[in-house]
């Protein structure tokens, strides 16, 4: 798997697949998912990509010191793309 895909966009179109739909689809890919996020999640919390939602991603999925620092166990955490799509939006008032 190639880790390195800075600039691409290919970062964005996989944790969209990865981490806005059921973590079980992605089952067989879990390892891989853990090495890329480990070998790149330093560089987009440095750029802050707007895709990169860490309350996205499960604890099992990120470095110790990176879910230490993000709160721990304790940290919040987003369960769904509806959580997350709901949040994002705010609702105008009707005129």
């Amino acid at each position: 798997m190639l880790y390195n895909t800075a600039g691409n966009g290919e970062d964005e179109k996989k944790f969209d697949a990865v981490f806005t739909n059921r973590i079980q689809y992605t089952k067989s890919v879990h390892s891989d998912v853990k090495d890329w996020i480990d070998n790149n999640i330093e560089r987009w919390q440095e750029t802050k990509p707007t895709w990169f939602q860490i309350e996205l991603v499960p604890d099992e999925f990120l470095p110790n010191a990176v879910l230490e620092a993000a709160g721990g166990a304790q940290r919040e955490r987003r369960s769904s793309r509806v959580s997350f799509v709901r949040n994002s939006f705010r609702v105008l008032p009707e005129s």
